[in-house]
């Protein structure tokens, strides 16, 4: 069985020898996808999908490690039924709390004078190495290029004369503690997890075309965290997640309408997505909570929902364009938002006036029966997890694999995971 494949219990499946199927699972904070699909030679079809709500996602809390395990199990077998296929192993992203980028550096002596493509590749390693941490992991890795006696920066430095020869790389990582817990979930529902990439990664495949991610930010607004992702003319160059999901952005609402999260979800969601057209000057039912603590009717101008929800996004691309600055990158001329929040009212013109960059909310990715199922900006991990494994891009080192990994995770007992799956709860 190949690292991406799973398990295939229909017969018609097992009949298909130039196909093979592959599940991806985009595991968040409001709702855990299974996306299923064949991967041909030129191609991928989606075969099926499934959805699951969290029921967490109402109080404003990320789901406890038995409901998060649920919602897994769920989304996967509604995957099953409508793919007609049984799923063992799947890939998937991390975009929580603590996901960063570091640029580390690998010296190595050129002998002879002159750099020697096993030079380069030491040069490679060394920089590996030096990326590595006993509490992190990690998940993807760029070259940025090699430097040939503090010169400038070069794509290949093979036949270059010089004595010291210096790889870049950008490195992305997450807490060790987080990736642990991520995997026991999955195992906990019957799946094993066999690929982690960053998730701003995985939702750029789905936003970008390979001709326009280099120079691209990708911005995925999800509901328990703000994921980014800066791609370059070598592929991903920085990544990071930040404490500014949709989850947040709600609670903003739920103070300016003195109301329950609950409420102010509701609010958000009839009042500001998807709603260019509606007249703003009107009023709308927004309950407010009574001295009693209990809701009791209440209306307010759609405008008052609108305005507060711009603010609190404001305030997030401000601090997109602040991580951006404190890494010493500048924002590009394209910016692209995807994940729920994407489908705000106003979202992509409160990003380029905090940005002072062009802003488009990007679409799904052209895979085939994407068009019935996951075709919005809220699905782009997922599609981006499928296009990622049927384009296979080069890669400095593979993609984080828990089958080729030396360090397993070691969550044999499940308290620790439940411990470390409190932690990720409670940074949301």
């Amino acid at each position: 069985m190949g690292m991406m494949d799973f398990a295939l219990t229909s017969p018609k499946a097992r009949a298909a020898t130039e196909t093979r199927f592959v599940a991806a699972l985009d595991i968040g904070v409001s709702k855990t996808v299974c996306a299923v699909a064949g991967i041909g030679e030129a191609r991928v079809d989606l075969v099926g999908a499934g959805v699951v709500s969290s029921p967490a996602a109402s109080s404003g809390q990320a789901a406890d490690f038995a409901m998060c395990a649920r919602s897994i199990r769920l989304a996967v077998a509604e995957a099953e039924r409508s793919a007609g296929l049984g799923v063992t192993e799947a890939i998937t992203s991390y975009s929580g709390p603590g996901l960063h980028t570091v640029v580390s550096q690998g010296k190595v002596k050129a002998r002879a004078g002159v750099v020697s493509a096993r030079d380069a590749a030491m040069a490679v390693q060394s920089a590996l190495q030096a990326a590595q941490s006993p509490n992190q992991r990690i998940l993807h890795a760029t070259l940025l290029g090699y430097r040939v006696d503090d010169g400038a920066l070069i794509d290949d430095p093979r036949g270059t004369e010089g004595r010291k020869l210096v790889a870049e790389i950008a490195a992305v990582r997450a807490p060790a503690a987080a990736i642990q817990a991520l995997v026991a979930c999955a195992q906990e529902a019957g799946i094993t997890i066999t690929q982690i990439l960053p998730g701003p990664y995985a939702a750029g495949f789905a936003a970008l075309d390979p001709e326009d991610r280099d120079g691209a930010l990708v911005i995925d607004l999800g509901a328990g965290s703000c994921g980014i992702g800066l791609f370059g003319p070598t592929g991903l160059e920085f990544s990071a997640s930040l404490q500014a999901g949709g989850v947040r952005v709600t609670r903003a609402l739920a103070g300016t309408l003195h109301t329950s999260f609950a409420a102010a979800e509701r609010a958000k969601i009839a009042y500001a997505s998807d709603c260019t057209l509606a007249d703003p000057r009107e009023t709308v039912d927004a309950p407010r909570l009574g001295s009693d603590g209990r809701l009791e009717p209440a209306r307010v101008l759609r405008r008052s929902i609108q305005e507060a929800i711009a603010t609190r996004l404001h305030q997030t691309f401000e601090c997109v364009a602040q991580t951006l600055a404190e890494a010493g990158q500048a924002v590009p001329s394209h910016v692209v938002l995807v994940g729920g929040g994407a489908n705000l009212v106003q979202a992509a013109d409160v990003a380029k006036r905090a940005l002072g960059a062009p802003v488009v909310v990007g679409g799904v990715c052209t895979v085939p029966g994407l068009e019935a199922a996951l075709s919005s900006a809220p699905f782009a991990t997922a599609a981006g997890l499928l296009r990622w494994i049927g384009e296979r891009p080069p890669q400095l080192a593979p993609a984080f694999s828990l089958k080729e990994s030396p360090r397993k995770p070691a969550l044999a007992a499940p308290e620790m995971a439940v411990r470390a799956w409190r932690w990720l709860q409670e940074s949301f």
